[in-house]
């Protein structure tokens, strides 16, 4: 790699480079490839931009990333603090975020993975034909369900404006999670397990809305050709029916 100017000061590496392993702690990293098998720890405060990812990286203690693309194999994970924006996760490809970080702009392929836990705060997401997990007091804005994508909300989660699209699916799985301004597909399904709830729920023609026992669900609007299901001792209350689309 021809170092320029940039390069040349002790706390920017800039250029394309490609990397086995390599440690960043305060410093700024641009324009890298992490091969397979290689890894990259960023620490305390530093900051990646351009990278992709066919190793590992790993983010921890107040650090940023941006503009990430995780290819198949390769694995990110965002730990304590972090924030991250633009990140693309390609089939075979895992993003993981954890412990109060926050992030937005993800896209994840047919094939990626994203998993979210422990306080942390996702925006911009959409899924292909592949797996989200989101867990353990953490929240999501502006989320979309691609066909063949799957969504798992669990313990004290909150959604905010969810799309899930055509063959696409969205668990509220386990105690205290929440849903606000939901909007299901035609052949979208949408689950509401034991003591969680939503609200501002449009179901349209050919969406499917389940309503479990124990669970509630406010401002629910139907389109006709609409499939509700609320089991015994479960709760819905209706806004508007509205026309299909």
């Amino acid at each position: 790699m021809k170092p320029d100017a940039k390069a040349a000061s002790p706390s920017v590496a800039s250029g394309f480079a490609r990397q086995n392993s390599s440690a960043l702690r305060n410093r700024r990293s641009i324009s890298t490839e992490i091969l397979p098998g290689g890894t990259q720890y960023v620490s305390f405060g530093a900051a990646v931009t351009s990278t992709n990812v066919s190793g590992w990286q790993v983010l921890s203690n107040g650090c940023s990333g941006m503009h990430t693309t995780i290819c198949a194999s390769g694995y990110q994970g965002i730990y304590y603090a972090c924030s991250a924006s633009g990140a693309t996760v390609l089939s075979g490809g895992s993003l993981y975020i954890s412990r109060n970080c926050s992030c937005g702009g993800i896209d994840v392929s047919d094939g990626g993975w994203l998993g979210v836990r422990d306080g942390c705060k996702v925006s911009g997401v959409s899924i292909g034909r592949c797996v989200m997990s989101l867990g353990d007091y953490s929240g999501g804005t502006d989320i979309f369900i691609g066909s063949g994508g799957t969504l798992y909300v669990s313990y004290l989660c909150n959604l905010e404006s969810v799309t899930v699209a055509s063959g696409g699916m969205c668990y509220l799985n386990y105690t205290s999670c929440g849903a606000s301004n939901a909007t299901i597909g035609s052949g979208a399904s949408f689950f509401i397990s034991r003591y969680n709830s939503a609200s501002g729920v449009l179901v349209n023609s050919g969406g499917y809305l389940y309503v479990a026992s124990g669970a509630s669900t406010l401002a629910v609007s139907s389109a006709a050709g609409a499939s509700v299901t609320v089991d015994p001792g479960g709760y819905i209350e209706y806004a508007t029916t509205e026309e299909g689309e």
